[in-house]
């Protein structure tokens, strides 16, 4: 944070209990703060950010796989480790936003959600900067179907609808899924018998 904001620890805190504040100030009754590159970052400072930022109004902690670096067990432990180590924590909501670069966001955001995140920032087909963002059909299919092993969690999605969603999404961006993409690629209920890849 010294190079790139040119500030030290407590000048950041600071700055982030301040902006937390202001945006009450607006009438804001949900106030979302996300410490980039959280994953990385020395969890003492996080912690103490994270409890100060609660303490200002903050609501929601959104926390980041900013370059899409972890491992699902690695986010998960972090998730657990706010909960057990933020002041305050019973005040705000977990929320993730995992990032794809190494394939892992859907992973990371289910690591999350078992790990207490009760928000999951996704995007239909994935889209993102670099390698794309979680995959909103991905994640809402997996809780669908693996319920059992995330805690009973739900998302209130009509999962009868992902597929259409996707293909518009596909059409208004310009930007097309491949064929093979799990839970909307073309290829997805295709079955050939023989040698199986």
């Amino acid at each position: 944070m010294q190079h790139k904001l040119r500030k030290t620890p407590d000048q950041v805190v600071a700055i982030a209990r301040e902006m937390v504040a202001y945006a009450r100030s607006l009438g804001c009754t949900d106030v979302e703060f996300s410490p980039e590159d959280a994953d990385r970052s020395n969890r003492e400072f996080l912690y103490h950010i994270l409890g100060e930022v609660i303490k200002a109004g903050a609501t929601t902690l959104n926390i980041p796989d900013t370059v899409g670096y972890n491992l699902p067990y690695e986010f998960g432990k972090l998730i657990a480790d706010i909960r057990a180590n933020t002041p305050g924590i019973e005040k705000a909501i977990i929320s993730t936003h995992c990032q794809n670069d190494l394939g892992l966001a859907t992973a990371n955001t289910l690591a999350g959600a078992r790990a207490g995140a009760r928000q999951l920032e996704v995007t239909i087909n994935g889209i993102g900067e670099r390698a794309g963002n979680a995959s909103l059909e991905e994640v809402v299919m997996a809780i669908k179907c693996r319920r059992e092993l995330l805690d009973g969690l739900y998302t209130g999605i009509d999962s009868r609808h992902i597929t259409l969603t996707s293909k518009m999404v596909q059409e208004h961006s310009g930007l097309h899924v491949q064929p093979h993409k799990a839970i909307v690629g073309a290829n997805l209920f295709a079955h050939e018998s023989g040698i199986h890849q």
